[in-house]
């Protein structure tokens, strides 16, 4: 199935989505490189971000130069190519990518043309909290349709058991949490605020500090604007050692600086709302009043003149009678064409 044929199935996936979605917030989607998907995300989410999926440009690099460069070669440039996107700045992304120009110049006039600003932590605009890779969605996508060949309405059952499940599990561990943070997001947090301790905070105009790390590189954070000049703030969602050395210099809590995704509050609202069981078919008793007739669609005729069959059914091919010569009594002719007639 070509792009163009894609678009109106996918602009109907997207505005079926917007429906349950809040556009209130700007929303950031990681997809692959097709057109189709770009053009369907503008028009419906038009303040919309996406990103490519690191993993889809990764199986491209591989492809484009599998035969012309070595396997080791194509191990290094993946390397230095996952490197680059992982920037977090655009000084850092340059060496990346002049280390690909080094190696292979094709390479490198490929990762140009592969559009950085939607892969490229160091120019993307959106916030993908580090998630480069749409490996979230396909291990779903592989979760639910791992089931045997059933009816579709066993299928939409198992899906929706193993769904109830994975709700349950997940609100039931949330439940167990005392932290202010998921667990994950915690730990990363506290290592910020032990790396801190060591950094040197010198107080600047307005909301804005300078701090100096261990490699005595000065840093600007803006606690205003949630933002340091490392930009890992801005890219991981919680805040670097350098915001967290300023935040703890003017006597500010740490986790009022965290987005509120990461919140143990926010995990357990995204799965307060269960799935409940569905009863059997068995189990359920109806009444005499309740029976349900099936009628045949209605189904208007059309206009004009029935159209007729250009081609006899197999079936009516197969009766069908052979032409028998009513003076000679032979098959395969009639009368008028009879040879004993002339």
């Amino acid at each position: 199935m070509g792009e163009n044929c894609l678009l109106p199935l996918l602009w109907m996936e997207m505005m079926q989505l917007k429906t349950v979605l809040s556009i209130s917030h700007e929303i950031t989607f990681v997809t692959d490189m097709k057109k189709a998907m770009s053009e369907s995300l503008g028009s419906v989410f038009p303040n919309c971000f996406y990103g490519y999926c690191l993993h889809r440009l990764t199986e491209s690099l591989k492809k484009k130069f599998k035969g012309s460069l070595t396997l080791e070669v194509v191990r290094v440039l993946i390397s230095e190519f996952h490197k680059a996107a992982h920037a977090p700045t655009a000084e850092e992304f340059k060496k990346c990518i002049e280390t690909i120009k080094n190696i292979s110049p094709e390479a490198y006039e490929w990762v140009l043309q592969t559009e950085p600003e939607h892969w490229a932590n160091a120019f993307f605009k959106g916030a993908r909290y580090n998630h480069l890779k749409s490996s979230v969605t396909e291990s779903f996508c592989d979760w639910v349709s791992d089931l045997p060949a059933m009816p579709i309405t066993q299928v939409i059952e198992t899906i929706r058991r193993k769904m109830m499940e994975f709700i349950y599990t997940r609100k039931m561990d949330s439940d167990q949490w005392s932290t202010k943070l998921a667990p994950s997001s915690e730990e990363n947090l506290r290592r910020s605020l032990v790396d801190s301790r060591s950094l040197e905070v010198v107080l600047s105009p307005g909301s804005c500090f300078k701090v100096r790390d261990t490699l005595d590189i000065m840093n600007v954070v803006s606690l205003e604007n949630w933002e340091c000049s490392c930009r890992e703030w801005q890219i991981n969602g919680l805040p670097c050692l350098h915001a967290a050395a300023a935040i703890e210099h003017v006597g500010k809590d740490v986790y009022d600086y965290c987005y509120r995704y990461f919140t143990t509050e926010a995990f357990k609202i995204t799965y307060s709302e269960s799935i409940n069981p569905v009863p059997s078919l068995d189990g359920c008793t109806q009444r005499e009043s309740s029976e349900v007739l099936v009628h045949p669609p209605c189904i208007a005729r059309p206009v004009g003149r029935p159209k007729e069959r250009k081609y006899a059914l197999i079936s009516e091919q197969a009766v069908k009678r052979s032409l028998q010569c009513s003076k000679c009594k032979k098959l395969g002719h009639n009368k008028r064409k009879c040879k004993q007639s002339s």
